[in-house]
């Protein structure tokens, strides 16, 4: 893409190196011909060299642009890897959050009725304590009267404990 230009000795210009001769017509003069007076052939190359500049200050401005971009859809690729990622982790952390309240609740349930169970247990227990304490009660009185009549104890309830 880099074409050198340059001044050939006999005044024309000549590109990558192949050589433009002047024409060599009769009667064709060398003033009419572009690049023929030297100020002029100075200001062209200036102006070329300027557009030469220029179009490399362009290209790097390109390259950098390209460099960026390739940055910026690195960054971005690598943030959705990441998204990615961190949605599988709280997707897997909220289904063991999931099973374990599940399991708790149910651990729950069974300590609630086993309370339950032993509550209703001890409150039975409770009733035939009180029902064996009242007929201590009962028999304490009777021999603390000193009734010699044995026909008006009472006999002592039976109560099923079940379990």
């Amino acid at each position: 893409m880099d074409r050198q230009i340059s001044f050939s000795s006999s005044g024309g210009l000549s590109r990558s190196g192949s050589f433009t001769r002047p024409d060599s017509r009769p009667g064709t003069s060398d003033r009419s011909k572009p690049f023929s007076d030297p100020e002029s052939n100075t200001s062209a190359l200036g102006h070329v060299g300027l557009l030469k500049h220029q179009r490399e200050a362009l290209r790097n401005q390109l390259q950098q642009q390209y460099l960026i971009n390739g940055k910026q859809k690195q960054a971005t690729s690598s943030l959705r890897k990441l998204a990615l990622r961190l949605s599988v982790q709280i997707s897997v952390r909220e289904a063991r959050l999931k099973s374990h309240t599940e399991a708790l609740s149910r651990s729950r349930l069974a300590q609630y009725l086993n309370e339950r169970y032993h509550d209703s247990t001890l409150q039975q227990l409770h009733a035939v304590l009180k029902s064996y304490e009242d007929q201590g009660e009962d028999l304490l009185q009777a021999l603390d009267n000193g009734a010699p009549d044995s026909s008006k104890s009472r006999s002592l309830p039976s109560h099923t404990y079940s379990h």
